[in-house]
């Protein structure tokens, strides 16, 4: 049924208006309990702001109801308004993908000080650039730093990496059997017990011995006539 908008409701039509307005969302944290929030309080709702919400956790958790349901609050056009950048935690890969993931959205981002990540300003796409880089520059050091973990624990003689599958001789000896007295095939025998071939390998020539390459695929070339004797 179609509505007159000549007479429809005017509280009605208040209220729809005022839904549809773009809202400021406060979100404010503390790393304890034992710290206050009162600045952060203080300086929001002078901002506008008239939904605040509150996490008083690690900036290393990402996983924070407080700023899950100021996520979950905001809508297209509406803007988040926070103390500094920093209060959305302390990894600059979860700021860089909570920042994205915002802009993609719609929704502004208002930092009450230091810079705005605002991509429609040139100092904003700096500051996005180098949480980027910043990003790449973290997940490179924490593959370095594992890489340098396993490698000083093989140098103390602790067994790192995957688990190997067939773990007792007994284990072993079997495999060998279906390899060599019942002649099967390496992928028979994977087949067999649900693994892959090279595990099977490994299991019968030893873990050093680098499996054979595969066969390519296709028909065997034909010999020539002067190859034939």
């Amino acid at each position: 049924m179609a509505i007159d908008p000549l007479h429809a409701d005017p509280a009605a039509q208040i209220d729809l208006e005022e839904s549809l307005r773009p809202r400021l969302i406060g979100y404010a944290r503390t790393s304890t309990e034992d710290q206050v929030l009162d600045l952060q309080l203080d300086a929001l709702p002078a901002a506008g702001c008239a939904v605040i919400h509150t996490d008083q956790l690690s900036g290393a958790r990402v996983d924070r109801p407080g700023l899950r349901a100021a996520l979950t609050d905001l809508r297209p056009g509406d803007t988040l308004c926070l103390w500094r950048l920093d209060r959305l935690g302390r990894s600059v890969p979860h700021i860089l993908e909570t920042v994205t993931s915002l802009l993609a959205r719609g929704v502004r981002i208002n930092c009450l000080t230091g810079i705005n990540p605002d991509p429609s300003d040139a100092t904003g796409k700096l500051i996005l650039t180098i949480f980027a880089a910043l990003s790449e520059w973290e997940r490179d050091l924490a593959r370095e730093r594992i890489v340098a973990g396993m490698g000083a624990a093989k140098r103390r003689g602790v067994d790192v990496g995957r688990k190997p599958r067939f773990r007792t001789a007994a284990q072993r000896d079997q495999v060998k059997r279906m390899v060599v007295d019942e002649g099967m095939t390496y992928a028979d025998v994977a087949a067999r017990l649900g693994v892959s071939p090279s595990v099977v390998w490994r299991a019968v020539n030893g873990p050093d011995k680098p499996a054979p390459a595969p066969r390519p695929r296709g028909r065997r070339p034909k010999k020539k006539e002067n190859d034939r004797g």
